[in-house]
């Protein structure tokens, strides 16, 4: 999830909702300790992160057009994947010990890391068409067309063709590219904070009480198609910092990938929902302190040179 790292120009809100959202996995995936009721299943948060990465990937796409086609592939790759390549590593490590310890399928590897191979598709998928498409508006017709395929397919299709699922990927991350080109008209002051009501709002909505339709068609297409748009649409258009935010956003990936090493302790028979939890949160604050660490050390040498 490359929506889940750092960004380099960071908007508050969304880094709150990247946080929530992956705490809502972590609820989802039965790996916190305390039991509610109160979210929504796990899975809207994955929409709405394949939304908010179509979104980001956006700015990147301009950039890659003028590249070979190699190197925008290379670029891209590296660009996205190294800040979640150590939390991958480990997550996938973890989850290939679970498999030997539970007799599941060693090829299964990714398991609740399937998102990132996901949306390194949909981005690949992007990229590739962006290079070879040089005009933009044939390339945004282009995703436009693809988009729609894949929302008429996974919204009526049937759902046991074997690909019903893996048209989340590229519906929700073109959708986010599409966003991305609408246009952004200057909001005045006096409306920012009435503006700010509308994706709090928004998120109380799909968080809480669409919970009770979480099975149906009308549910995913609302949370795909309207409030996760409309959530991070009206976020942007928000310039808002507040430090607190920021530190929780960042720390959002690390409590994604790091649930694999606390299953894999299921797999030891260690069951214990709050020392598990602790094991998360603990190497999700570790991973965030090395990387600034790391940061802060590039920083010294670059001003000593």
């Amino acid at each position: 999830m490359n929506n889940l790292t750092v960004h380099k120009k960071r908007n508050s809100l969304i880094e709150l909702y990247r946080f929530l959202f992956a705490l809502n996995v972590m609820i989802g995936h039965g790996l916190f300790p305390i039991k509610t009721e109160y979210f929504g299943p796990d899975r809207i948060s994955v929409e709405f992160f394949f939304v908010l990465s179509g979104f980001l990937l956006y700015n990147s796409l301009e950039k890659y057009k003028e590249m070979s086609l190699p190197k925008a592939i290379k670029t891209m790759v590296i660009s996205k994947m190294k800040p979640l390549l150590i939390p991958t590593v480990i997550g996938l490590i973890s989850n290939a010990i679970y498999n030997y310890l539970t007799n599941y399928n060693p090829l299964k590897v990714f398991r609740y890391l399937w998102y990132i191979p996901a949306m390194m598709a949909a981005f690949l998928l992007h990229t590739v068409l962006r290079v070879l498409i040089k005009n933009s508006k044939v390339f945004y017709i282009t995703v436009a067309g693809i988009f729609m395929i894949c929302a008429c397919l996974r919204f009526f299709g049937n759902e046991d063709l074997f690909f019903f699922d893996y048209l989340r990927s590229p519906l929700a991350v073109g959708l986010g590219i599409l966003l991305g080109k609408m246009p952004k008209p200057e909001i005045k002051r006096k409306w920012i904070w009435w503006l700010m009501l509308v994706p709090v709002l928004a998120a109380v909505f799909v968080i809480v009480f669409l919970r009770l339709a979480k099975d149906s068609r009308a549910y995913e297409s609302l949370l795909d198609l309207v409030l996760f748009p409309l959530l991070i649409y009206i976020s942007f258009r928000i310039d808002f910092n507040f430090p607190i935010f920021n530190y929780l956003g960042a720390l959002s990936f690390g409590i994604y990938a790091y649930q694999c090493p606390g299953r894999m302790l299921w797999g030891f028979g260690i069951t214990d929902a709050w020392l598990v939890f602790f094991v998360i949160v603990g190497l999700t604050l570790i991973d965030d302190f090395a990387k600034r660490l790391i940061k802060y050390f590039k920083r010294k040498a670059v001003q000593t040179v």
